[in-house]
């Protein structure tokens, strides 16, 4: 991968990535049960079990590579449209967070009831990070340093991408904690979980948030293109491009 990427490129390489993982996440339940065939586990009682241990491990590595896999050409993608590439890292970290949704989606219930999990949510950190995928695949790069209205829309939209990864995070840290840490620092996890309820009642999360980050995106596609008068792009970064926290140097 070069270290520049279009925005069609970009495209087509999140789209072939996100286009395998729901085929191997459709597939999944068709693949254990053939592994459970194979074992021989079938014609016993542990078949089930056998199931769930491969949901449990087969799972979190299917959906961390495909995470994984978004960071390289997020990065570079941020940088061509004159974001700082750490962009790309809170769009891997935004896929992250939805790994309970992950976990469960496909593949035997024992896993959900494994990891104490009441029913399927709705995966709000993975749209977020498809929306801004999407969000950099349209946007165009700056012919120069990002005029008012541009940088503006960018600061609310980097703004609303931090909040809805914080909101991820704490979820997905929430549900690790107890295979992570046990008892230990209980009066810590009870202190976020009361954060997480009282931070979702009062943002009306997911629906206002992940409504306010869908305008922002779209506002910044307008505005990306419209400071670039809509020429094709050159699929180069630019130099002194104006970021949320003054400009990025290349």
């Amino acid at each position: 991968m070069e270290n520049v990427i279009s925005g069609g490129a970009y495209a087509r390489a999140w789209a072939w990535r996100f286009g395998l993982f729901v085929v191997v996440t459709l597939a999944f339940p068709f693949i254990v049960y053939a592994l459970v065939h194979m074992s021989g586990a079938a014609r016993t009682d542990a078949a089930g079990a056998f199931a769930v241990v491969l949901g449990v491990y087969l799972k979190p590595i299917i959906y961390l590579t495909f995470a994984a896999s978004l960071a390289r050409i997020s990065i570079a993608r941020s940088k061509v449209v004159g974001m700082p590439g750490k962009i790309g890292i809170y769009i891997v970290l935004l896929a992250l967070s939805d790994l309970p949704f992950a976990l469960i989606f496909g593949a035997h219930w024992g896993v959900a009831f494994f990891f104490g999990f009441a029913g399927p949510q709705l995966p709000t950190s993975l749209l977020s990070a498809v929306i801004a995928i999407i969000t950099l695949s349209l946007a165009r790069a700056p012919s120069g340093p990002m005029n008012e209205g541009h940088a503006a829309a960018y600061r609310v939209w980097s703004t609303l991408l931090v909040l809805m990864m914080a909101y991820g995070l704490l979820g997905l840290a929430i549900m690790l904690w107890p295979f992570f840490f046990g008892l230990h620092g209980f009066g810590l996890y009870g202190a976020l979980t009361w954060a997480k309820v009282y931070l979702h009642r009062f943002t009306l999360y997911p629906g206002l948030p992940l409504s306010l980050f869908i305008a922002a995106s779209v506002y910044l596609i307008y505005a990306s293109r419209k400071h670039t008068g809509g020429p094709a792009e050159t699929g180069q970064p630019q130099r002194g491009a104006t970021t949320s926290f003054g400009l990025r140097r290349d």
